[in-house]
């Protein structure tokens, strides 16, 4: 019975590499294996199955530009002979290209077989969990994801939150407004995200100069500065964007409390 090994390893698909990159598993033996329209190897009596990920086999964090079917093992296959986890097979995240799984059914009843998918709902949810953690990596490629998911039709995530009865303290399900509303609100708030990841990501102090500036000391309530550079001026210290506060948008650390703070034994 054949054995599968995965090598050329990359740890992003637009991973640059002046060699071959990481050797990865082997897995096997196995009855057989089965390539599906360039999406999936499917082998096994158990039903496992590798993605394809823009033409690299994704497992365990990894993307793998090569992969050999072989019927002998040498000394080097031999020792990363490894038992096969489905779990490490699939992303949980939904960067543009993840597989997840190769077939579902769009909004018009056709089918996406071996088409870029994702689960939408899964990647709003980190979406609006990443931006509130500030993390502006993951917001760039959650956001990319689901404005290419969306552009191209399909189904969009439910945006409609539950309602808070106080009477009973329970939560009544979402009342969904239709695809073509949540459709609209996920696109724009993407694309919301994705420009603000952007401005942080390119400026080299973090700070998204389309935001308007008002500032807030952490610990006392100081007139905010007229501008970025006006604080930094002014001996401001730890300056961050913090989009989800209710007032201001940017928390810091005025002079005075520093000083306060450097006086305290």
């Amino acid at each position: 019975m054949p054995w599968l090994r995965l090598w050329h390893g990359h740890w992003h698909p637009d991973e640059q590499l002046d060699s071959w990159g990481e050797d990865g598993p082997t897995f096997g033996p196995f009855p057989f294996f089965h390539m599906t329209y360039g999406c999936e190897i499917k082998f096994g009596d158990g039903g496992y199955c590798l993605n394809l990920v823009e033409e690299f086999v994704y497992y365990d964090g990894m993307y793998y530009g090569d992969w050999s079917f072989c019927d002998q093992l040498d000394e080097g296959m031999r020792s990363r002979l490894v038992t096969f986890d489905s779990s490490k097979a699939v992303r949980v995240d939904c960067r543009p290209g993840n597989l997840q799984p190769c077939s579902s059914q769009n909004e018009g009843g056709g089918s996406d077989t071996g088409a870029n998918i994702m689960d939408p709902q899964v990647a709003w949810k980190e979406l609006m969990e990443a931006f509130h953690r500030l993390n502006w990596d993951r917001v760039r490629d959650l956001a990319e994801g689901l404005l290419q998911w969306t552009n191209r039709g399909g189904c969009p995530p439910e945006t409609s939150a539950g309602v808070f009865v106080p009477a009973d303290l329970t939560i009544e399900p979402p009342q969904s407004l239709g695809p073509d509303w949540n459709r609209t609100v996920v696109q724009a708030a993407c694309r919301y995200a994705l420009a603000l990841a952007n401005q942080v990501s390119d400026d080299p102090d973090g700070i998204p100069r389309g935001v308007p500036f008002s500032l807030s000391c952490c610990d006392c309530d100081i007139d905010s500065p007229r501008s970025y550079e006006e604080a930094v001026t002014a001996g401001w210290n730890r300056i961050r964007f913090v989009p989800q506060s209710p007032g201001e948008n940017f928390l810091g650390l005025c002079p005075e409390c520093q000083q306060l703070g450097e006086e305290i034994p």
